[in-house]
């Protein structure tokens, strides 16, 4: 939670939006979705996930279109895509989940006129050193928490 956090805070930074930017959390009913949110406590956070293994866009905040918002997916792998056609120019994904959104998942973000930004780990080295999405890092989950933990964070587009 803590490197979502720390990401968070690096998109928001980049884009040039404040920390009253809203936040839509895709996942936010699992494990750690759950956590993300109570450490959110006082932000303006929306929680999407699925029902019963089933995309519920009942839970989208429609009401936040066209104006600016961070959509934190920690969601199950290809969950995603179910979402990309609810996306509008302003909304900025921080992607969390393993691996990076695909090339069609990408297009499909850039035309709906999104930045997309994916969490690579925390700076760190292990041996042997991790490949492919994690080269120069190692995963969140294998980080210890400090307070000088540096967070990988690659713009996709």
């Amino acid at each position: 939670m803590e490197s979502i956090v720390k990401a968070e805070k690096y998109v928001r930074n980049t884009e040039g939006y404040d920390e009253n930017t809203p936040l839509i959390i895709l996942g936010g009913n699992g494990f750690v979705g759950r956590r993300l949110i109570k450490k959110l406590n006082g932000r303006e956070v929306y929680c999407v996930d699925s029902t019963n293994g089933k995309t519920n866009v009942e839970s989208w905040p429609f009401h936040l279109k066209e104006s600016s918002a961070i959509m934190i997916n920690i969601s199950r792998n290809h969950a995603l895509a179910y979402y990309t056609n609810l996306f509008w120019p302003g909304l900025v994904l921080l992607n969390e989940v393993y691996p990076e959104p695909g090339e069609d998942e990408l297009k499909i973000i850039t035309e709906k006129g999104c930045s997309a930004y994916h969490v690579v780990g925390i700076q760190g080295k292990a041996y042997p050193s991790f490949v492919n999405a994690y080269a120069g890092g190692i995963p969140c989950c294998a980080a210890r928490i400090s307070e000088d933990m540096q967070v990988i964070v690659k713009k996709l587009n």
